[in-house]
């Protein structure tokens, strides 16, 4: 009758919906919608989904009317081309010799270094994604167990650092056998990667087989040059174009076990089927997806005597064991909702609201974006708190998710780079300038003091700051150099550590007169402190 199919990426951060279909005989029932309610109650129960993404084509009507409109977050615009190969060709293309030494199939160790590179990710994934198999995934080390399968293969080229990825995955759909192909990078070696991927397919294709090439919009032409001479048949495709748009989910809190009170009796039960309706209808009706959730609520769920059920009173939600002691003292539904509404502030849920209304008034959703992030920012710098900070990991015991999450987008790790320099005592920052030297930014904390006091991440810097320096040419080294010496001359430990560590290397006879050129500009500015 009508199926939906999603995947939880990114820690279980974005839920991405891959395919639906309502039988044409039962559409118009609300069946869709259904099956939309049951997975939020399934999968968005455990509070960790933060975004809802999709890849769709150009087919899709409703979707670009979306997206248009600015009700979903346009991430990357991908061209499709098609081609049709029989199994005989495509045997004899796999025994073509390839023409570059470092072309190779990549596994897990490889995507876990290109990940790490900031300059592989920003050349390759300038969207901070990569798609496979109409799937997107952030470029983080927890999605690349998903990313690989039996039927996927990741081929790379590049020596030391890819320049060209290519993830192709073998399917079966309507039209027989086919084999989708993302291109991310320099297509000059599409040659061959698709006599790598051809032998690949063969293991599951023993007929004819549809490719499909997905790329940037002006590589396309540049690719079928690169593999005229294989002389593959084209194939009219039904959609021209990919794209992968992105909706953040602003409801932290789905019911997971929803349970009634029955005004005239005053007990609680739990929904049975014929209730059911009636708790949907209130939770897509009144909230609409929204947490429009009492702050001091989320903690009473949260709590562990609370065994986080939910108690629906005339459309509200109140905490499950309170609302039973409070009722079986002899208190009203109605005074649980009046007590809690009291209490409810809606700041968050005010500033999502103002934020809509200026997108709805013609601003660019980026500026309103950037508004509310640097109103944020300015807002933690003025009441951040270096002990409640480090209460988190006595709390916790372990590294909160939301940490790492938000060391991936620039503004945030920004925010942590200034209160490091700020709070150099502060045990929670120390650590998130590691984390974020560990994913591999290590590039933008030269000037973070807090740096220098981990031998491990100060090392990483130099490192990455030297190789900078060395290959930047003289304008690069001028423009850079007060900033180098001043980071190295933090403290005599770190002078002293670089400076034997670069005469070291100046003894090496390729790029030595460099080094100690960069060890001369150290003394001369150690002697001027």
């Amino acid at each position: 009758v009508a199926f939906c199919i999603v995947s939880k990426v990114d820690g279980g951060a974005t839920v991405v919906t891959r395919a639906s279909r309502v039988h044409k005989q039962y559409e118009g029932l609300g069946l869709y919608k259904a099956l939309t309610l049951f997975l939020q109650k399934h999968v968005f129960s455990d509070g960790t989904v933060t975004n809802d993404a999709v890849v769709y084509n150009d087919n899709n009507k409703s979707m670009l009317d979306k997206t248009s409109k600015g009700e979903l977050t346009l991430l990357m615009k991908r061209s499709v081309i098609g081609y049709k190969i029989d199994s005989d060709k495509m045997t004899s293309i796999t025994q073509m010799p390839l023409t570059s030494d470092n072309t190779r199939i990549l596994y897990e160790v490889d995507l876990i270094s290109a990940f790490k590179s900031r300059s592989v990710c920003s050349s390759l994934f300038p969207e901070e994604r990569i798609i496979c198999h109409f799937v997107p995934y952030r470029l983080t080390e927890r999605n690349i167990p998903l990313i690989f399968s039996e039927v996927s293969l990741i081929v790379g080229t590049g020596e030391p650092e890819l320049s060209f990825i290519t993830c192709g995955t073998y399917y079966r759909s309507e039209n027989g056998h086919t084999y989708i192909l993302e291109v991310y990078g320099n297509c000059s070696y599409m040659r061959d990667h698709l006599v790598l991927h051809f032998k690949h397919a063969l293991q599951y294709c023993p007929a004819e087989i549809d490719i499909l090439i997905m790329c940037k919009e002006n590589d396309a032409e540049k690719i079928n040059n690169e593999i005229k001479e294989f002389q593959l048949g084209y194939m009219v495709v039904d959609f021209k174009t990919v794209f992968l748009v992105e909706k953040n989910i602003k409801n932290t809190y789905v019911m997971t076990d929803p349970v009634m009170i029955d005004s005239e009796q005053r007990e609680v039960r739990r929904v049975n089927d014929a209730d059911y309706d009636d708790v949907v209808s209130i939770r897509s009706s009144v909230y609409d997806g929204y947490d429009y959730l009492p702050f001091q609520f989320k903690s009473l769920i949260n709590h562990p005597d609370n065994e986080g059920y939910a108690t629906i009173v005339n459309g509200k939600f109140v905490s499950y064991n309170l609302s039973v002691k409070f009722l079986q003292a002899g208190g009203s539904p109605e005074k649980v909702v009046e007590l809690l509404s009291e209490n409810y502030k809606a700041v968050a849920q005010t500033v999502n609201l103002l934020a809509e209304w200026l997108i709805q008034a013609g601003v660019d959703i980026k500026v309103v974006q950037e508004m509310v992030e640097n109103h944020l920012k300015t807002m933690i710098i003025k009441h951040f708190d270096p002990k409640k900070a480090d209460s988190i990991f006595t709390d916790e015991g372990e590294t909160p998710s939301w940490l790492a999450e938000m060391i991936e987008y620039p503004t945030w790790r920004g925010l942590f780079y200034k209160l490091a320099e700020e709070y150099p005592d502060c045990l929670m920052l120390n650590f998130t300038v590691k984390l974020i030297s560990d994913a591999g930014f290590q590039g933008e904390i030269t000037s973070v003091s807090t740096a220098c006091h981990q031998i491990e991440v100060f090392s990483r810097v130099l490192r990455t700051t030297i190789s900078s320096l060395l290959n930047g040419g003289e304008e690069l080294l001028e423009k850079n150099l007060p900033e180098f010496t001043k980071m190295v001359c933090h403290g005599e430990h770190t002078y002293l550590y670089s400076q034997v560590l670069m005469q070291i290397l100046s003894q090496e006879p390729k790029g030595g007169s460099n080094i100690r050129r960069l060890c001369q500009e150290l003394q001369k500015s150690a002697n001027e402190r």
